[in-house]
């Protein structure tokens, strides 16, 4: 089992290390050491990054909104600043941060990040929020989305998506990042689709088994029905004589019918049926009910 330190969980969580030791003392991260510096399980760590996201995405349901107040709280001039285009087709930037006398210039950028609530980090991922904090200047035409995917692989966490809510942060992404999604989309797409051909198969095959095990069950308790049936018609033909010649007639039919040939005819020298018995066999049953059968005296 992978296992990491604080250190690493806090950086793959996007909080501090004092808070995933709280985390530990109260058993929401279990420690794997026994003794020594405390050591978390990287699945134990994706499971809090999955809730912790769940619960900040019930205080933040828009994304989008929530994305552009973090960009705001990152970027305030940018977010005070207005574009207005020209009647020549010109973009031009209007407003800005101009601060009065004494006023003190907000943080911005990544003095910024310290002001930010833990859901950005839980709803977005620490990469993707440390990457909008830094100024464009500084990627030199680089691509942002590239640049949060590889951290994001490096440290672990949350990987941004092709989602509008990571284009407000992060601007837009490159084609390396396009036709790496596209992929992943059909490569999931094609996962998804084999599992539900290997549930129908196994679906078909679950039906088939309880069919075999209904069939088999039926066909025991016939067999002992019949064994039954059998036992008491041999203890009835002692009583009544008319069932031990119902019984000689429908052994003389089974027998018909399983000696019959594959095309399901009857015999020439029988034409018996399930329906009635032939003149022959008729007349032998009548003369066994006129012979007088002996009585037998108890012992």
């Amino acid at each position: 089992m992978d296992e990491i330190n604080a250190a690493a969980a806090a950086r793959r969580l996007g909080v501090s290390e004092p808070a995933v030791r709280k985390m530990i003392g109260a058993g929401r991260l279990p420690n794997q050491a026994r003794t020594g510096p405390a050591l978390v399980a990287s699945a134990d760590v994706d499971r809090v990054i999955r809730e912790r996201r769940a619960e900040a995405l019930g205080r933040h349901p828009d994304t989008m909104t929530f994305a552009r107040q973090v960009r705001a709280q990152l970027w305030p001039d940018e977010a005070l600043t207005r574009e207005v285009v020209l009647a020549d087709g010109r973009v031009q930037r209007t407003g800005g941060y101009y601060p009065i006398a004494g006023q003190v210039h907000p943080a911005s950028g990544r003095e910024a990040l310290r002001t930010l609530t833990p859901d950005a980090a839980a709803v977005f991922g620490r990469a993707a929020v440390e990457v909008a904090a830094i100024a464009p200047e500084a990627f030199a035409g680089a691509c942002r989305f590239c640049f949060a995917d590889t951290s994001a692989r490096v440290h672990g966490g949350l990987q941004p998506t092709d989602a509008p809510a990571y284009r407000v942060l992060l601007g837009e992404p490159c084609p390396a990042d396009v036709r790496r999604w596209r992929a992943e989309a059909e490569a999931n797409r094609v996962a998804v689709s084999r599992l539900r051909i290997n549930e129908e198969r196994n679906r078909r095959t679950a039906e088939q088994d309880r069919t075999r095990r209904e069939f088999q069950a039926a066909q025991d308790a016939a067999r002992t029905a019949a064994s039954r049936l059998q036992s008491a018609t041999r203890a009835m033909s002692t009583i009544d004589p008319s069932v031990a010649r119902q019984a000689a007639a429908q052994a003389r039919q089974r027998a018909a019918f399983a000696n019959q040939p594959k095309t399901s005819r009857i015999p020439d020298w029988c034409d018996c049926d399930v329906q009635h018995q032939c003149a022959r066999h008729a007349e032998g049953d009548r003369k066994a009910a006129r012979k007088p059968r002996p009585i037998r005296m108890p012992r």
